[in-house]
């Protein structure tokens, strides 16, 4: 959802018990995701997984959703009912023909994240 919150029925169902990644600082990332501060002081908004894409196209998608940190398989869920927009920022996940490409791109995004 583009308001920065992310419906429930979205999130794969938490049997694991899982903990935030950390407390949320009611501020945004310049990519429009919540920051949350870890127990170390780190300001997290995602966490970058570069993963392949149902028609062989490498992406970068965040793996930090309503504060948890999900997996590979969690994410692509996401993303597929989502039609590959991140539904918090409301944004739609970038693809590249090389897994260097979506690397470098990873990079830069991580490098512009936070001011």
């Amino acid at each position: 959802m583009a308001d920065g919150t992310v419906a429930q029925e979205m999130l794969p169902s938490r049997k694991k018990k899982r903990q935030r990644v950390g407390r949320p600082t009611g501020r945004f990332s310049n990519a429009g995701r919540r920051l949350y501060e870890t127990p170390n002081g780190e300001l997290v908004s995602e966490r970058s997984i570069t993963m392949k894409n149902s028609d062989g196209m490498w992406m970068n998608a965040p793996s930090v959703y309503d504060g948890y940190e999900l997996g590979e398989a969690e994410v692509m869920d996401i993303l597929q009912k989502n039609n590959f927009v991140d539904p918090e920022t409301g944004s739609p996940v970038e693809t590249f023909r090389t897994l260097d490409e979506a690397l470098d791109a990873a990079r830069r995004r991580s490098e512009g994240l936070i001011d």
